[in-house]
C-alpha cells in the first residue's frame, strides 16, 4: 500500500465534504454558515478535484518529495475555512503550476498529443485562478475551469483510444473543437463567446460518443460495462451543457443549470466511472472494488441532477433544494461505498487496465500521433 497518500487524502475528503455542504447552503438550505461558503466553486474544483488529479499524476513518479505539492494544494481548504482567501488561492496556484510542470515534463519526454492537451488543460486551471483573483467573480473563472476538467478527460480518453486504428479526422476535429472553445473565451461571454463555447462542447460530446470505446465496452460485463455506462452518461451531460450555453433564455437559474450539468453531470460521471480504478491505483493496492451496487449511486446522481435542472428551468425552489441534497448523498455515498469495497474486496483480484495512467519518464510510449 502507498502510505504516503494518508498525508493527502484527508484534505481531499474534507474538501469534498465542505464543498458539498456549502453547495447546500448556496442552493437555499438553512444550515449553519462558515467562512468558506462563498468559495464553493474554488473548493470543489481546486481543493478537491485539483488535489485528487495532482495526486494521481505524482504517484507514477514514485518520488516522495513530490507529495508536497498535493499537500500544499489540499491545505487550501483550511485557509478557505478560516477566511484567508488569498492564502488559499496561493496554495491552489502552487498546485496548478506543479500539475502544469508535470504535464510539460511528460510532453517534453514523449511528445504525445494527449499529453499536450492535458498540459493546455492544466494551464487553463491557472488561468481560472488568475481570473478569480483579478475579478473576484466566479463566472469569469468557470469557463477556464471547465476547460481544465474537459481537456484532462479528453486527454485521458485519447490516450486510451490510441490503441484503436488512428485517424487524422479524429485529431483534426478534436483540435478544431479546442480552438473553437478558446476563441469563445476571447469574446464576451454573454454574446458570441457563449455560443462558440456551447458549440464546442456539443462537438466534444459527439467526438467522445463517436470515437471513444465506451460503446464497445458497454457490451461487456462487470466493471467494464459499469465504466462504459457512466462514461456515456457523462458524455450526454456534456451535450446538455453545450445546449444550455446556446440558449438565450433569461431564466433566473440558467447559470446553476449550466455549471452543474457540467461539474456534476459530466465530471462526476467520469469520477463514478473511474473511481474503482483510480482510488486503488493511487492507494497502491491490487483490489478490485467493484460491485453492482455502485450502479445505484450513478442512477441517484443522474435522476437527481435531471430534477435539479428541471427545477432551475421552472424556478422551483423546493425541487432545487431537495435535488441538491440528493446530489450530495449520491456523491458521498459513492466514495464511502468504494472505500468499503476496497477494504473488503478480494485482495488477489487485479484491477483491469481500463484507464491507463500517463506513462512515467522511463517508459516507452507507442506513437499515437496521426
Amino acid at each position: 500500500m502507498n502510505r504516503k497518500i494518508f498525508f493527502v487524502m484527508p484534505f481531499v475528503l474534507l474538501a469534498l465534504i465542505i464543498g458539498s455542504y456549502n453547495g447546500l447552503l448556496r442552493i437555499g438550505w438553512d444550515l449553519p454558515y462558515n467562512k468558506a461558503m462563498a468559495q464553493h466553486g474554488a473548493i470543489m474544483v481546486g481543493s478537491f478535484l485539483g488535489t485528487l488529479i495532482l495526486l494521481e499524476r505524482i504517484v507514477i513518479f514514485r518520488k516522495t518529495w513530490l507529495y508536497i505539492f498535493p499537500i500544499i494544494n489540499g491545505m487550501s481548504i483550511f485557509f478557505f475555512l478560516t477566511g484567508r482567501f488569498i492564502l488559499a488561492m496561493d496554495c491552489l496556484l502552487i498546485g496548478a503550476v506543479a500539475t502544469s510542470g508535470i504535464y510539460f515534463y511528460l510532453y517534453h519526454q514523449h511528445r504525445e498529443t494527449f499529453l499536450l492537451i492535458m498540459l493546455i488543460g492544466a494551464l487553463s486551471l491557472i488561468g481560472g485562478y488568475m481570473m478569480l483573483l483579478h475579478t473576484h467573480l466566479y463566472p469569469t473563472s468557470a469557463p477556464f475551469w471547465i476547460a481544465f476538467i474537459l481537456l484532462t478527460i479528453i486527454g485521458e480518453r485519447l490516450e486510451l483510444t490510441k490503441f484503436l486504428p488512428p485517424g487524422r479526422l479524429k485529431i483534426y476535429l478534436l483540435l478544431f473543437s479546442i480552438m473553437l472553445y478558446f476563441v469563445g473565451l476571447y469574446f464576451d461571454f454573454h454574446g458570441p463567446g457563449q455560443y462558440l463555447i456551447g458549440t464546442s462542447l456539443v462537438i466534444f460530446s459527439a467526438w467522445l460518443l463517436f470515437y471513444d470505446i465506451a460503446f464497445k465496452s458497454v457490451r461487456l460485463s462487470g466493471l467494464h460495462r459499469y465504466i462504459a455506462v457512466n462514461l456515456i452518461s457523462g458524455y450526454a451531460w456534456l451535450f446538455v451543457t453545450g445546449c444550455l450555453l446556446m440558449l438565450t433564455s433569461e431564466m433566473k437559474f440558467i447559470y446553476d443549470a449550466i455549471l452543474h450539468a457540467f461539474f456534476l453531470g459530466f465530471t462526476f460521471s467520469m469520477i463514478l466511472a473511474h473511481g474503482p480504478i483510480i482510488l486503488p491505483g493511487v492507494a497502491g493496492i491490487a483490489r478490485k472494488p467493484f460491485h453492482p451496487v455502485l450502479y445505484m449511486w450513478g442512477v441517484i446522481l443522474q435522476v437527481s441532477l435531471a430534477a435539479r435542472v428541471i427545477g432551475d428551468f421552472y424556478e422551483n425552489l423546493n425541487t432545487r433544494e431537495i435535488s441538491g441534497l440528493v446530489n450530495m448523498i449520491a456523491i458521498l455515498g459513492f466514495f464511502l461505498n468504494v472505500l468499503i469495497l476496497m477494504k473488503f474486496s478480494n485482495p488477489k483480484s487485479q484491477v483491469p487496465n481500463s484507464k491507463p495512467h500517463v506513462p512515467n519518464s522511463k517508459s516507452q510510449v507507442p506513437n499515437s500521433k496521426p
